[in-house]
């Protein structure tokens, strides 16, 4: 068997195969003994029915194309481990010769990644920080989420909630759009557009219980076009106004919340720290952006566009949710969101591009490297995922159910190049932070 294999672009491979001339007749003649066990006749054995009688029963074209059936996958896989590589799709066949026979295979085939002169990237993690006023803002919204709305016998103000009777009217080239409404019930927040443009500004200072008149005039560039520069008059009586109370920040407050919390200064001090680590997780996050933008600046990358094809599978089933699961409900998911299979699947690619390249680029550093994650380590992450989708009430023995159900080779490989991502993300932040010599070959010892 000989073989001639070039690269091509996007990390594809054609190979031309020409099998020996031997071997293609034993591939035939393996066929019609096949072949030949399909034919009943009374007394008579398949391998004593003539080679001649199965070609005249079944076509020499159906003989070949079950010799070519076995042999073409046989002379692949033998071609593709003489030839070192590592197929990531399924491979297309042409049979190009039947005299010698050669068969044409294209296949994609592992990613090559140059990373360049990696190790002099440096980007440093800048420690985050955060003021006393997102501090005592924090504390505002909890406070926020224990108010109570009281009558406010005054006039309206910003933030109060408001119940009245609304009519509105606007004279048209076709005639007058008119609407009313009793006992509307809308809060008033500064910046909210309520009704329409202009409306809410409009309510404040007015008064319970009489009836007020006013106009807005709807701006030039308002999204109705045909309500752009528009007057708006309005027919209002306020029927009711309350305003929130928040209650007291003091320890009695602080003690509703549990957590362990007795007093103000710890419900501070958690609030403080709960806004560092989420600014960390923010920054850090932020961080490794960064360092894989500049690591993905100066490597070359070249994949196959089957990666992008099966990220563009996941994203739109991530989206779809339970509605990717059949056509039926993914056409009518489509059609609820008003876009095509083509269309859906256009606007994810630019997002699939972008993580096949991240993805591609950290394997090649984990594979330059040396970074590599253990059995161990894998065990312990789909224990990790168990506990975390079988909930705070589960049983062990239903945990154990769950760990065994998700511990599959997809569930493990998936796992594995989640793990190692990662592994490989610590690793560039090491070496970002100058933390790895310019010489060095092997992972350090410490660990981010």
């Amino acid at each position: 068997m000989a073989v001639a294999t070039e690269r091509l672009p996007d990390s594809m491979v054609s190979m031309e195969i020409e099998v020996a001339e031997e071997r293609f007749r034993n591939a035939l003649e393996a066929a019609v003994r096949r072949l030949a066990g399909r034919i009943e006749s009374d007394g008579v054995e398949p391998e004593d029915v003539p080679p001649d009688v199965v070609e005249q029963l079944f076509g020499r074209s159906r003989v070949v194309q079950a010799a070519l059936e076995t042999l073409i996958p046989e002379v692949y896989d033998e071609a593709v481990s003489g030839e070192e590589l590592e197929p990531v799709g399924d491979p297309e066949f042409e049979v190009t010769s039947m005299n010698p026979l050669v068969v044409s295979v294209t296949v994609a085939v592992q990613p090559t990644v140059s990373l360049g002169d990696y190790r002099s990237l440096r980007a440093r993690l800048v420690a985050p920080e955060h003021s006393a006023d997102e501090v005592n803002e924090e504390l505002m919204k909890l406070r926020g989420r224990f108010a109570v709305l009281e009558p406010a016998d005054r006039p309206i103000e910003w933030d109060d909630t408001v119940r009245a009777d609304v009519t509105i009217a606007i004279d048209l080239d076709g005639g007058r759009l008119s609407h009313s409404v009793s006992g509307a019930e809308f809060r008033l927040w500064p910046g909210k557009v309520t009704s329409l443009p202009g409306f809410a500004e409009q309510m404040i200072g007015l008064e319970r219980g009489v009836e007020h008149g006013f106009a807005v005039r709807l701006p030039e560039d308002y999204a109705t076009s045909e309500l752009a520069g528009q007057e708006a008059r309005y027919t209002v009586t306020v029927r009711e106004v309350r305003q929130e109370r928040l209650p007291a920040l003091d320890d009695d407050f602080a003690r509703t919340l549990g957590r362990e919390i007795e007093s103000v200064e710890q419900l501070r001090a958690s609030v403080d720290t709960g806004l560092r680590l989420g600014a960390e997780q923010t920054a850090l996050a932020k961080h490794h952006d960064r360092i894989v933008e500049l690591l993905l600046a100066k490597a070359e990358l070249d994949y196959p566009a089957v990666f992008v094809e099966r990220e563009v599978d996941r994203l739109l089933a991530e989206e779809s949710g339970d509605a990717s699961q059949s056509t039926a409900g993914l056409e009518q998911w489509l059609e609820g969101r008003g876009q095509t299979l083509e269309d859906m699947r256009d606007a994810l690619t630019e997002e699939a591009e972008l993580n096949v390249r991240r993805a591609v680029v950290l394997d090649g550093l984990a594979r330059e490297e040396g970074v590599d994650v253990s059995v161990q380590e894998i065990d312990g992450r789909l224990t990790e995922v168990a506990h975390s989708m079988a909930g705070p009430d589960a049983t062990e023995e239903s945990i154990a159910q769950l760990r065994e159900s998700i511990d599959t080779d997809e569930g493990r490989l998936q796992v594995q190049s989640q793990l190692l991502a990662q592994a490989a993300l610590d690793r560039l932040t090491m070496i970002c932070a100058g933390a790895v010599q310019q010489d060095s070959t092997q992972p350090d010892s410490g660990a981010v």
